[in-house]
């Protein structure tokens, strides 16, 4: 439900730190309409991420987090 609401919200990037399966869900590329969902929205990019690798965030291109500080 809270995926739908960003993204109908405009919201470019959204993060799931997905601890049961160490990885990190990176969905982005908000649009609509998807009548399926709650808010009539979703998000057209998931790229799913291992520990090992690094990610820019969208607002902050130049900066990189390594994944695997977020599932410790």
């Amino acid at each position: 439900m809270k995926m739908s609401l960003y993204a109908s919200a405009g919201i470019p990037e959204y993060w799931i730190v997905n601890l049961v399966e160490r990885r990190l869900e990176v969905y982005r590329e908000p649009f609509a309409p998807a009548p399926e969902t709650p808010f009539n929205a979703l998000y057209k990019s998931l790229r799913l991420y291992r520990p090992e690798e690094s990610i820019s965030p969208l607002f902050a291109p130049e900066s990189y987090l390594k994944v695997g500080e977020l599932i410790r």
